[in-house]
Parts: C-alpha cells; structure tokens; sequence
C-alpha cells in the first residue's frame, strides 16, 4: 500500500542530468504525487545552503511530508 504522502526533493541535481528523473520515478513506484521540487540550486556540500532553503518553505507542507535533501560531493 502507497505511503501517499507529500515529498519534496532539494538537490544540486541540474535538470539535465538523470538523477531527478530516477528519484521521481523510485518514489512514484512507492509514494504516488504529490512530489515538490524545493530546489536544484543549491551547491554540492554545501549543508547550510540546503538547511536555509527548507527551513523556509517548510512551514507550508502538512506536518507528514517527507523531506529529501540530497547533500554529496561534486
């Protein structure tokens, strides 16, 4: 049974790149939409960028959403 939860991804992720359309996908399989996409923009290692761009939508999303927050090396 879906989780059916609301998700969102913050990731360094350009949109040219795979690995948005693989995680959507992962997650679709388990989790039907909703999905929000906070950000891409943020730069790779960079865990205070990532922390200040959820700290402020994070308010709107009901209190159950998943939050993905993808922090790597470039």
């Amino acid at each position: 049974m879906p989780f059916q939860r609301m998700i969102t991804l913050t990731n360094r992720f350009r949109l040219t790149e795979h690995y948005v359309g693989a995680m959507k996908e992962f997650i679709f399989s388990v989790n039907p939409p909703p999905i929000s996409e906070i950000t891409n923009a943020v730069q790779s290692v960079d865990v205070s960028g990532r922390a200040l761009a959820i700290s402020q939508p994070i308010a709107f999303f009901p209190n159950d959403t998943v939050h993905i927050v993808v922090v790597d090396q470039a």
